[in-house]
């Protein structure tokens, strides 16, 4: 199960990583040693930002280590906040479109009704008049489409 982030905390993340020193960043290593693995920024030259050492670990979980903190670097932090602030206000944008969309088709929905409901009094009112008969089953029956696609389409049939 994924956690979901407040707004908190994701403020509070994203201050952290505008304060770090910004990527790309990379990982290094003496070729002689086993570890420690150290990670720097690119762009400053003999610099060391995090060191991964492989006494508590093996050199491949040092090293797997260093990787991954050189990869989730403050640039890419920063990016990977954009990105799901974005992905959060689509989804809003998308839920507000929905729930606007759906409270039309409600809309549609009562109406049908309505017109089903009168066709049905025409028809006893016209002495069983065929047409105010066909009327009265096609606006049902449109009724009822409309409320299975609500239903298929998610939340069920509110009206």
């Amino acid at each position: 199960m994924s956690k979901r982030f407040t707004a908190e905390e994701l403020a509070k993340l994203r201050e952290i990583a505008e304060a770090a020193t910004p990527g790309p960043w990379s990982m290094h290593s003496e070729p002689e040693f086993s570890g420690p693995w150290s990670v720097g920024a690119d762009h400053l030259p003999d610099s060391t930002v995090a060191t991964a050492w492989a006494i508590e670990w093996s050199a491949e979980a040092a090293q797997a280590n260093a990787q991954h903190i050189a990869a989730f670097d403050p640039t890419t932090a920063l990016e990977l906040l954009d990105a799901l602030g974005a992905a959060r206000a689509e989804a809003d944008r998308l839920r507000k479109q929905y729930e606007a969309l759906r409270t039309g088709v409600e809309r549609v929905v009562q109406d049908l009704h309505k017109r089903a409901h009168a066709a049905a009094m025409d028809w006893q009112q016209s002495g069983h008049h065929p047409y105010h008969d066909g009327a009265s089953d096609a606006y049902y029956e449109a009724e009822q489409m409309v409320r299975r696609l609500l239903t298929e389409a998610g939340g069920g049939d509110r009206a």
